[in-house]
């Protein structure tokens, strides 16, 4: 199944695709969404009528959701986009906790690694796009200069 829409965004479109490879991520992240969020229940104090519980509700819904399209995106900058959503929702998730001090150092070294790990990933996809004037990644999988291990693993993505 997929879901294709032209941009003005360079080089690509807004690209989701559900394949058998995604729906096997995406149902232990939903299941696991779903464990939390009956978890959450208890802890965030949902009966208490904790001040603070909508905007953990809020960030753990956007995390679900940013997860799910991270596994369902087929180009290269709306993946880097809901990773970003992904990173900053963790982020929040952790930091929201205002008494601990270990909490906010925690969120604070999450945002500096998980930024390291994009900046990578941005450079990756800045290459690839350039090289082959795309940035969808069935553009990259279907070009015939890719080495048979890079092409193998763009090729589970089409």
């Amino acid at each position: 199944m997929r879901l294709r829409y032209p941009w003005a965004i360079p080089y690509g479109e807004f690209f989701l695709e559900l394949d058998a490879l995604s729906a096997w991520f995406i149902l232990p992240i939903c299941g696991l969404a779903a464990l939390a969020a009956i978890y959450g229940t208890e802890y965030l104090g949902i009966g208490h009528k904790r001040p603070s519980s909508g905007a953990h509700w809020s960030f753990f819904n956007l995390l679900a959701a940013s997860m799910v399209l991270v596994v369902l995106a087929r180009n290269a900058l709306l993946f880097l986009v809901v990773w970003e959503v992904m990173a900053l929702a963790s982020f929040f998730l952790i930091t929201l906790e205002d008494e601990a001090e270990s909490m906010h150092q925690a969120g604070w070294i999450y945002l500096v690694a998980t930024h390291l790990g994009t900046a990578f990933l941005l450079a990756f996809f800045l290459i690839l796009g350039q090289h082959y004037g795309a940035l969808d990644f069935d553009q990259w999988a279907r070009a015939g200069s890719l080495s048979p291990g890079t092409a193998a693993c763009f090729s589970s993505w089409h």
